[in-house]
């Protein structure tokens, strides 16, 4: 009998770039996305006196790519934000023995996972994997907040499938946020998005393999897309998007769950310098009219971010 029930994604962190490890963590995805694998075949056509048009197809280089979606969990989200940042400090929360901050960074270097896809019979191990790009999408009604993400990878061998440890971390959900721009609170929003693309991409190389292995690092962007209720005060960001006036975005999700003595999970993110790049005019069917802004960050001095806080029961990442 053939089911899907149990397929598994489960990740491992590299300690060499493309050195496979035994993966450990499973990611609880949603049963859509995947990696697939592009042999990109090439079809030659060459005068040869034959009926057939194509003469050969030749295999080109190998491109592993593609995407997960998962709710936004309290420990799990630590690794696709590990891997599309680069850096992280953890220490123990003042007062707690068991609850930890987790300061994620910027950095040029990105952490690599080996992750092993088991979808059906078939199940291969890929390695050096990133989490290139992650969108944060809360929107109101929609239970829990969604991590999506946009994965590459530069190996891909089969594997015998490992025998996975279900996670039982908690999820945030969408009355579990609070978002503030210009530092007030801004509640006429209905749904957000907020997308970090790491700008990493795999390139080939002349070494001998058909793998597009070569990471290199084109800089980050982070984008907020929002829908925002029609009202007096988000009239007034239609304005400053023509004034082109510097917002500041805080996210600060706080889960309801107690953990250790008296804390709760959370993500903080702060993003200094924001600008309204795009404010256009909707109308809805139920007498409200809607404002889509997209916002989109920048930074002189290096990092996007001047907070990325992740508060949960995980030591380390």
């Amino acid at each position: 009998m053939s089911s899907s029930l149990l397929d598994h994604v489960i990740i491992g962190k590299e300690s060499t770039y493309n050195t496979a490890v035994v993966p450990s963590i499973q990611l609880p995805i949603a049963r859509e996305g995947g990696i697939s694998t592009d042999p990109s075949a090439e079809a030659k056509s060459e005068l040869r006196s034959t009926q057939a048009q194509t003469n050969v197809i030749l295999q080109g280089v190998r491109k592993h790519e593609g995407s997960y979606k998962l709710d936004l969990f309290h420990e799990l989200a630590g690794y696709v934000f590990l891997s599309a940042l680069g850096d992280v400090t953890s220490a123990l929360k003042g007062g707690e023995s068991a609850v930890y901050e987790h300061d994620f960074a910027e950095a040029l270097t990105k952490q690599s996972y080996t992750i092993e896809q088991k979808f059906g019979s078939l199940t291969r191990r890929f390695s050096g994997a990133v989490f290139n790009v992650f969108k944060l999408i809360a929107e109101a009604g929609q239970a829990a907040i969604s991590l999506e993400t946009e994965v590459m990878a530069a190996g891909n061998v089969t594997s015998s499938p490992v025998t996975p440890v279900a996670p039982t971390s908690g999820r945030f959900v969408f009355d579990n946020l609070s978002i503030q721009i210009a530092s007030a609170v801004f509640d006429q929003i209905t749904k957000i998005e907020l997308e970090h693309n790491s700008g990493l991409a795999l390139i080939p190389t002349l070494n001998g393999s058909k793998e597009a292995d070569t990471l290199v690092n084109n800089g980050s962007t982070v984008k907020i897309n929002i829908e925002a209720i029609l009202d007096a005060t988000v009239a007034a960001k239609y304005q400053e998007m023509l004034n082109n006036t510097t917002q500041r975005i805080d996210l600060d999700v706080v889960g309801s769950e107690t953990i250790g003595t008296g804390s709760n999970p959370a993500l903080n993110i702060g993003l200094p310098n924001c600008k309204i790049i795009t404010g256009e005019l909707a109308q809805v069917g139920e007498g409200a009219a809607l404002l889509p802004i997209t916002l989109e960050s920048f930074s002189e001095t290096g990092s996007h971010y001047d907070e990325f806080k992740l508060t949960n029961q995980t030591s380390s990442y």
